[in-house]
């Protein structure tokens, strides 16, 4: 369990910024 919450934990280091970024640019765009 510590293993895959540590993997996830990873994966929305990784999203996070992107999903922020592209709603920032959406946002921004309107």
């Amino acid at each position: 369990a510590g293993k895959w919450l540590r993997s996830h934990d990873e994966q929305l280091m990784l999203i996070i910024p992107v999903v922020g970024r592209y709603s920032m640019g959406r946002y921004c765009d309107r």
